[in-house]
């Protein structure tokens, strides 16, 4: 039915809206993770997609720990920059502070 159809073509608008929204939102938060460091500065373990999940919570942003497009996990403090996937067509830097604790 044409009803049908609108109303699934606007719960997508919609969908679409939030997505943008939320892309922009990421690409504004700059998030910090302290890390514990020993001698020359060299971390302890490393910042995983979840402890990014984590500081981002704390952030009002809520996403998949899948959805964080880490490689890797972060293994010396610095500034990093990492995409997170907020659909499958769109993504959003987030703005990571690895700093010693």
């Amino acid at each position: 039915s044409k009803e049908r159809k609108a109303t699934v073509q606007s719960k997508l608008v919609r969908k679409a809206a939030a997505d943008e929204a939320l892309v922009k939102k990421i690409s504004k938060v700059e998030i910090t993770i302290e890390a514990q460091v020993g001698e020359e500065d060299k971390m302890f373990g490393s910042v995983t997609a979840a402890d990014i999940q984590k500081a981002l919570k704390k952030k009002n942003v809520d996403v998949d720990r899948q959805a964080i497009l880490l490689e890797e996990p972060l293994k010396a403090l610095g500034i990093y920059h990492v995409s997170v996937r907020v659909a499958s067509n769109l993504t959003a830097d987030v703005k990571i502070y690895v700093i010693k604790s």
